[in-house]
């Protein structure tokens, strides 16, 4: 358990010649998100990004991507950009075939439809280039440098639809990036977000949020990783969907959490933490350095094979594992060395590849880079109706 004492300060003062609105543009921050037809609930999200960018008292812009929406949520976000000041509202919407996503989707139903956590992936990937572009856009008309390589690695120059990066070299950096699902009818919890980055502004490279769903447990199991629960279906197989393993895990985290909230009472000191492996529970901020040069990927990647490996603790049916079930296989060596195969990675959720929530890739990549302060915090808490 990471223990750190509140008295953070949320200004830093190291640098006595920077003045106040250099400052402010150094704290900026990011809200941004993947949605297909959400025409129902961008109102509530666009409420609450108001109502953040109000309270903040730091520069904040908004960033989504948006494909094959067929309710009206692609035009319900363009005509929420051009009456947003300019360049708050960054929008991205696509449309492309099955067949492009099957294209590019390792796994696929036995119906031959694409992964839907693949498509997620390659949605949220989108996102990130479009978060990783050039000049920011608050740098004032007058001084907008002109876009180069250096200063777009990876969104590249122009476009109409994204048009200048959020967290470019120049202009006015975002300092944390705030990612939401945008399918909760719930607003995201403002005040809650403002106190995790005021009180501990330095100290995280992710904080994953409290989402419960109705009955008060954790939302999203399928992301969820922790010293106690190391493996997902990839794994388990479809043992990990049994409604036995998936309330032993909502219960378990549930008495944990409430174990922590009664040793905050007793230490108020105690910062609101829990570390994890992974988890999303529909909004997590991250520090903006910790996400830069990663990528989201739907089936096991090298990073996260070999935290799996380093654990020791793989069950016999991955390692010794019965690669064929009645003359079909059930999975594959996806990193076999030399003589040892490796962990043997199950076909899972339908599918017929090993497909892992995208989540998990993406922080064991995290932790690769050395961004290890990953966090479930309990007081973030939003609600899942």
């Amino acid at each position: 358990m990471n223990e750190k004492e509140d008295n953070h300060d949320n200004t830093d003062n190291t640098d006595s010649n920077s003045n106040s609105n250099n400052h402010e543009k150094s704290n900026g921050i990011i809200v941004c998100g993947v949605c297909k037809n959400v025409i129902g609930t961008l109102p509530v999200i666009r409420a609450a990004f108001e109502e953040l960018a109000s309270k903040a008292g730091v520069p904040c812009w908004a960033v989504f991507y948006e494909n094959n929406s067929d309710d009206g949520t692609d035009a319900e976000l363009m005509k929420w950009a051009s009456e947003a000041p300019a360049g708050q509202v960054r929008v991205q919407c696509d449309k492309f075939t099955q067949e492009e996503e099957l294209r590019r989707c390792a796994a696929r139903t036995y119906d031959n439809k694409p992964c839907r956590m693949e498509r997620i992936a390659h949605a949220r990937n989108k996102l990130l280039d479009m978060l990783g572009g050039h000049a920011s856009p608050l740098t004032p008309s007058g001084d907008v440098p002109v876009p180069t390589e250096q200063t777009c690695p990876v969104g590249g120059v122009g476009g109409t639809s994204h048009e200048g990066g959020v967290w470019g070299t120049a202009g006015s950096p975002a300092r944390y990036v705030v990612m939401i699902d945008m399918d909760n009818p719930v607003p995201f919890p403002v005040n809650n977000i403002l106190r995790c980055i005021a009180r501990d502004p330095d100290g995280f490279d992710a904080l994953v949020c409290n989402g419960l769903n109705h009955v008060g447990h954790m939302y999203d199991t399928y992301a969820y990783r922790d010293a106690q629960f190391q493996f997902g279906p990839e794994i388990m197989r479809e043992a990990f969907w049994s409604g036995q393993h998936q309330r032993y895990v909502q219960t378990a985290v549930h008495n944990k959490t409430l174990f922590h909230i009664r040793q905050l009472r007793e230490n108020p000191a105690r910062l609101p933490y829990i570390p994890v492996a992974s988890g999303f529970n529909g909004l997590c901020i991250f520090r903006r350095e910790a996400l830069m040069g990663l990528r989201y990927s739907a089936v096991p990647t090298p990073e996260m094979n070999a935290e799996c490996q380093a654990m020791n603790c793989i069950p016999p049916l991955a390692k010794n594992a019965n690669t064929h079930l009645n003359g079909g296989s059930v999975g594959i060596y996806l990193f076999p060395k030399d003589d040892n195969k490796g962990i043997f990675y199950f076909h899972n959720s339908g599918y017929n590849f090993p497909v892992v929530c995208e989540h998990v890739p993406f922080f064991a990549a995290m932790r690769a880079r050395n961004c290890r302060r990953i966090y479930l915090c309990t007081d973030l808490v939003w609600n899942w109706i």
